[in-house]
C-alpha cells in the first residue's frame, strides 16, 4: 500500500469576503496550480455548517441535510481548479497497487480552522474515489491537520505505534450526555485495528475515563498519540478537556487543563494530541 501526499493551505484573501485556496505536493509544498479564491463568510460558513452539526446530538439532522453541508464545505476546500489538478497529479501515479493519500490542511487562522473540514463531502474525483463520502469516512484518504509545529517532533523508530482512545461523559447538567460518544470510539477503535495499512498500530480503548483512570492507563501503556473524545472547555483560564468523575472528585466531571494534560504526557516519545470534541464557551 503506496501513500500520496499532498498539502492544502487555506488563508483570508486580502479582499473581504473570499478565502485563498492552494494545493501543492507534501512536504516540499511545490504547488501543482495557482492560488485559487474562492467566496468565503466566516458567519455564513458558522450558521450553515459548524452551529448545525454541534447541535446534531440534539437536534439529529437528516442525511440530506448533512451531504448538503458537507456539500458547502467542499465548495471552500476544492474549487474546480484544485480538485482537477489533484486528479491530474494522481493519474500521474503509476497504476496498479493501491494507495492511500493523506491531505495535510495547514490553516493559520483558528476561526477558520474551527469549522469542520473533515466533513467536506468528495463526490466526482474518479482516481481517488471508489464511492462519494465525507472526507472523515473514507478509507482511501486522510485529512491531516497541520499546526506548525510538525518539524519540531524527532522521529521514531517504533515496531508498532501504541494509540489510547479514550473518552468521557460525564452527563451532568454543564456537560449534557453525549449519546453516541460510545459508538464513534468503538468505530474508530474497530476501524484502527482492522484496516490492513494500520497493522503496525496498538490500539486500546479507554470508556468513561476519569484523571485516575486515564493516568493509570497512561502510565501503563505509555502511548505516543491520544485520541480524546468529549466535551472541551475554553471560557475559563486556560482550555481544558472535560474528563468523568473519580472517587475523589465527585462533582460530576473534571476539568483536566492543557498544563495539566501537557504534565500527564510529557515523557519521552508521545507525539500527539487528537481532541474530539463538544465546545463549552
Amino acid at each position: 500500500m503506496s501513500i500520496r501526499e499532498f498539502q492544502i493551505k487555506l488563508e483570508p484573501s486580502q479582499s473581504a469576503n473570499s478565502l485563498t485556496v492552494e494545493i501543492g505536493t507534501y512536504p516540499s509544498g511545490d504547488q501543482i496550480c495557482a492560488p485559487c479564491r474562492v467566496p468565503f463568510e466566516l458567519d455564513n460558513m458558522y450558521s450553515e455548517c459548524l452551529n448545525p452539526l454541534l447541535a446534531h446530538f440534539e437536534n439529529a439532522l437528516n442525511p440530506s441535510r448533512l451531504e448538503q453541508i458537507g456539500r458547502s464545505l467542499a465548495s471552500v476546500l476544492f474549487p474546480p481548479p484544485v480538485i482537477s489538478a489533484l486528479c491530474g497529479a494522481l493519474m500521474r501515479f503509476p497504476r496498479g497497487s493501491g494507495y492511500v493519500i493523506r491531505l495535510h490542511l495547514k490553516v493559520r487562522d483558528a476561526r477558520i480552522a474551527r469549522l469542520p473540514w473533515e466533513f467536506a463531502y468528495l463526490e466526482d474525483c474518479p482516481p481517488m474515489l471508489e464511492r462519494p463520502g465525507h472526507l472523515a469516512l473514507l478509507p482511501c484518504l486522510h485529512l491531516i491537520r497541520q499546526n506548525g509545529g510538525e518539524d519540531s517532533l524527532t522521529p521514531l523508530t517504533l515496531d508498532k505505534l501504541k494509540v489510547l482512545v479514550a473518552w468521557a461523559n460525564p452527563s451532568s447538567a454543564s456537560y449534557p450526555s453525549l449519546i453516541f460518544v460510545r459508538q464513534e470510539a468503538k468505530a474508530l477503535v474497530s476501524t484502527l485495528s482492522d484496516a490492513p495499512y494500520c497493522q503496525r498500530l496498538d490500539v486500546r480503548e479507554l470508556g468513561g475515563a476519569g484523571i485516575d483512570e486515564l493516568s493509570r492507563a497512561v502510565e501503563a501503556f505509555h502511548p505516543h498519540v491520544l485520541h480524546f473524545i468529549g466535551h472541551g472547555e475554553d471560557a475559563g483560564a486556560e482550555p481544558a478537556i472535560i474528563l468523568e468523575a473519580s472517587r475523589e472528585h465527585n462533582r460530576g466531571h473534571y476539568s483536566l487543563t492543557c498544563t495539566k494534560l501537557a504534565s500527564l504526557l510529557g515523557y519521552k516519545g508521545f507525539q500527539r494530541v487528537v481532541l474530539r470534541q463538544w465546545h463549552r464557551s
